[in-house]
């Protein structure tokens, strides 16, 4: 799981950098879904830790990306 959090922010990073310089914002939706992959890793990974509250967080910050992906 931290490999995946890892590629996750590089392409974030490098989609985002992309997105900043060429003022080309087709990408964004791509930039949310490794996003959304990043921050249900994480929370997985509280999970597995037994940190219940903390990855309640994660998991409800991963719905409203779902939501806002799909609106």
């Amino acid at each position: 799981m931290k490999l995946l959090r890892i590629i996750c922010a590089l392409i974030i990073g490098v989609l985002g950098g992309y997105a900043k310089v060429t003022g080309n914002h087709n990408l964004l939706p791509y930039l949310f879904i490794f996003l959304l992959l990043m921050i249900l890793a994480t929370g997985i990974d509280e999970l597995k830790k037994g940190n219940r509250r903390s990855s309640f967080f994660y998991f409800v910050a991963t719905s409203a990306i779902i939501i806002l992906l799909l609106a």
